[in-house]
């Protein structure tokens, strides 16, 4: 049968725990409903010459569109003595029009029904927001032109710079964070991990001007550099007239920016040509911390690549895996978490916990037993790998429930210029994985010998962890350093 949304959502409450010690036969969930088939809206792309591009997903179920335009001016695009410069950039487009205050500029959003909203990525800037479907062309348009001309206002551009160059500070407090950051740096031999998330350091975005961040963005304005992103109701035809009315003031090519401003982009991002780091465990000593953090992990394959599917299934194996061992048996911690981390250098798997600064040496044990023991382990149950493909097939679905949750998936195939069916492609992938495929992974992605960590705690947690960690390529490293306040 096919599943509706409806259906799907009341299936997500029955989904068994996949709480398994040892993924053996004997402990396995609840067998699935035969049957079950998930499929995927169709996404459309179009690539005029000289530009924009389209990607849309329609959805007439409601009378709503949300909409972004997407401008290469991620963090990649940075020149290298400006980092973070696409941060505020992306601030500074909500501050107000040319001439105007930011009231105004919402103001005007709001009399269409339109709440903007701003990010930036490894290689795009968005702007975007949900509309009523009769208000998508006006605000199509107003996005272009707040693209275009942004306010430079000395006041509001030094109130900006003051969060931007405060925030390392504050996360400097978010031991979760840190430890994240310590995970990088140890998977991708980083000297300075926060810069590979386009965290810029305060004494360089201390150095940045108006001037400078708008011939930053002048640069990248352009039809041959965007990408127009739209989920909900409006088809092709009306998405693709939409999209040339409101772009058409904009140039085809970049304008040329003063020499001064910027020197050229890396082309492998911020931090490439930093020597490696040789080692896969940091140690971060914080004094005040009352419990540990353990993050551990390492490099993952991109979306869209044919392991990644592969690679989903045995994390979401292993940290199953782990919070029956950390959880359960131990009562150690409350929860094994996990995330996805994209760099300017790729895509690295974080697992966390937080535990006891005395129970920080069995934690550490426990997970390194449970590697080996699973690497060691080539007849894995096919009805526990079945169940964790039917839950990431139904959270691929969920990832398309509405049209702001698709306009994520859309910029996620934006930031790569994936295909438009890659979706599909990886729905396919992910149905393919069996428990052979599985047991490959492990012994290759997520062996004891290529497992990263970072440990932050007060001087017992860390000796704790010290003496069930890997000996070998060891390093310090402050929070400070690692946020680059030092």
């Amino acid at each position: 049968m096919s599943w509706s949304r409806r259906r799907m959502l009341a299936g997500l409450s029955t989904l068994p725990s996949l709480a398994c010690s040892r993924l053996r036969a004997e402990r396995h969930p609840p067998a699935v409903p035969p049957g079950v088939q998930v499929s995927l809206p169709v996404v459309h792309r179009s690539d005029p010459e000289g530009g924009p591009r389209l990607y849309l997903v329609e959805d007439h179920a409601l009378p709503l569109v949300s909409l972004a335009i997407a401008i290469r001016a991620g963090h990649r695009a940075e020149p290298t003595p400006q980092p973070g410069i696409s941060g505020v950039t992306a601030s500074m487009l909500l501050e107000g029009m040319e001439g105007g205050s930011r009231t105004e500029l919402l103001a005007r959003y709001g009399d269409l029904g339109a709440s903007p909203g701003t990010s930036t990525g490894p290689s795009l800037l968005v702007l975007g927001c949900t509309v009523h479907r009769d208000d998508a062309e006006a605000v199509l348009s107003l996005m272009a032109e707040n693209l275009r001309s942004p306010t430079m206002d000395a006041t509001a551009f030094d109130r900006t710079l003051r969060e931007h160059t405060l925030w390392p500070t504050v996360a400097r407090g978010e031991p979760a964070l840190v430890a994240g950051l310590g995970l990088l740096s140890a998977s991708l031999g980083l000297e300075s991990p926060g810069a590979s998330l386009g965290i810029g350091p305060p004494r360089r975005l201390e150095q940045l001007d108006p001037e400078t961040v708008g011939a930053f963005l002048r640069g990248h304005t352009t039809r041959g550099e965007a990408t127009i992103l739209m989920a909900g109701d409006v088809d092709e035809q009306r998405a693709r007239t939409l999209v040339d009315r409101a772009l058409a003031d904009w140039p085809a090519t970049p304008e040329p920016e003063p020499t001064s401003s910027s020197s050229p982009p890396q082309a492998t991002g911020q931090g490439a040509s930093e020597g490696p780091v040789r080692s896969r465990t940091v140690l971060v000593p914080w004094p005040t911390l009352p419990q540990a953090f353990i993050a551990m992990g390492g490099p993952r394959a991109p979306y869209g690549h044919e392991d990644e599917p592969a690679q989903a299934v045995a994390s979401t194996l292993l940290a199953s895996t782990l919070q029956y061992e950390l959880r359960t048996r131990q009562r150690s911690t409350y929860a094994v978490q996990s995330r996805v981390w994209q760099t300017l250098h790729g895509d690295v798997l974080q697992l966390w916990v937080r535990v006891d600064p005395e129970a920080t040496r069995a934690a550490v044990r426990a997970v390194r037993d449970q590697l080996r023991s699973l690497t060691g382990d080539r007849h894995f149950s096919e009805q526990v790998v079945a169940e964790v493909r039917t839950s990431l097939e139904m959270s691929s679905m969920l990832g398309f429930h509405g049209p702001e949750a698709t306009l994520g998936e859309l910029v996620r195939l934006a930031s790569a210029e994936l295909p438009a069916d890659t979706p599909q492609r990886r729905l396919a992938w992910l149905r393919d994985v069996d428990a052979r495929r599985v047991a490959e992974v492990i012994e290759h992605d997520l062996a004891d010998d290529r497992w990263c960590w970072c440990v932050a705690g007060d001087p017992e947690a860390l000796r704790s962890a010290g003496a069930a960690l890997p000996e070998d390529g060891r390093l310090t490293r402050t929070p400070e350093a690692l946020l680059g306040l030092a």
